[in-house]
């Protein structure tokens, strides 16, 4: 029994470490690497006629993505790909379909597992803050649908411009 107990103190131990964003062998190392990820004309082209007959004012970041801020944050900045930050969010489709939304108190994320229009939009705001940001397809799910696990229909079609109207409540 003691074996048995001490093999799965050292699993767990072991778990907690490869999960760790420093690395497992706590060197301080980020997994995540920032990349630049172009976006095609046309796409930036369908968001700025979506924008235009939404008459929706928002503000053009050369990355291929459109925001707007409502409350730029007092809190903590994000620093990297490997901080951690806590969201309250809703995302929805451009006939106004919600397809994701946060619950409660909101959910935890590592920057770098998000999407790459997340990961580019969410360090304009420090903790408290809050926008929307608006994302040509490949800075979102790109040109594969996506589907509800539990019903199996389709969620976001393939190509999709995304809205997000984010809080970030929290900097780890």
């Amino acid at each position: 029994m003691r074996k048995l107990l001490i093999c799965g103190i050292v699993f767990a131990g072991f778990v907690v470490q490869s999960c760790n964003p420093t690395g497992p062998d706590n060197s301080g190392e980020c997994p995540y690497v920032d990349q630049t990820v172009t976006v095609p004309a046309e796409e930036i082209t369908k968001l700025e006629t979506f924008l235009d007959t939404s008459n929706i004012d928002a503000i053009k970041d050369s990355r291929g993505f459109y925001y707007s801020i409502q409350t730029l944050g007092a809190g903590a900045s994000i620093e990297g790909p490997c901080n951690q930050v806590g969201v309250k969010y809703v995302g929805k489709l451009t006939n106004g379909t919600t397809f994701d939304q946060s619950t409660g108190n909101g959910v935890v994320f590592t920057l770098g597992q998000l999407i790459w229009g997340w990961r580019k939009a969410l360090p304009l705001i420090k903790a408290g803050g809050k926008m929307t940001i608006y994302l040509p397809p490949t800075l979102g799910y790109g040109p594969q649908p996506i589907y509800d696990q539990t019903t199996g229909q389709i969620k976001i079609p393939g190509s999709s411009i995304l809205i997000f109207e984010v809080e970030l409540t929290d900097v780890i």
